[in-house]
């Protein structure tokens, strides 16, 4: 039996069963008061990953530079 990590967001994205996200077209829309950078990361984590091993790390800057 092969173990499958249940991902819901991954699911609700149509990013499960190694899909990618080459040629498609995602918008994330924030609604409520917080925010959506997880989505956001997530969505670019999958896209940069070969391997679900692979990993990809992302650094973010409070204050732009002016």
């Amino acid at each position: 039996m092969e173990h499958k990590e249940l991902n819901l967001l991954n699911e609700a994205l149509g990013l499960h069963n190694n899909n990618n996200l080459y040629g498609r077209f995602v918008l994330v829309e924030d609604t409520v008061d917080t925010s959506a950078a997880f989505v956001l990361h997530q969505i670019l984590k999958h896209s940069f990953s070969s391997h679900p091993s692979s990993s990809v790390i992302f650094l973010a800057l409070s204050h732009p530079f002016s």
